[in-house]
């Protein structure tokens, strides 16, 4: 299975705990994606860069994360990054954690 076969799976998961998959559509037009890029920097990570630049847009209220270590695996950027997101109204929802 490659990169992109495995977060479909997972993309059906959170539909299914959010609300069924009514919301598969919205959801999956929603996923950003850093594909094969590790997560202990931000700074190459653009799909990650766009989604907090359209959470702090006000395009999203919500970000939900497999785990803390899927959204940065860096302490502090994981950190700072949340805080600004929650001082703009975005939530941050991690399953595993």
């Amino acid at each position: 299975m490659g990169y992109r076969g495995w977060f479909l799976p997972q993309i059906a998961l959170f539909c299914a705990f959010f609300g069924g998959f009514a919301l598969f559509p919205c959801i999956k037009s929603s996923v950003y994606i850093d594909e094969g890029i590790t997560g202990t920097s931000t700074r190459h990570r653009e799909g990650f860069k766009q989604m907090i630049a359209d959470a702090l847009d006000g395009k999203i209220d919500l970000i939900v994360t497999k785990s803390v270590s899927r959204f940065a695996r860096n302490t502090v950027d994981s950190l700072s990054t949340i805080r600004q997101l929650k001082e703009n109204g975005t939530e941050v929802y991690f399953e595993k954690e």
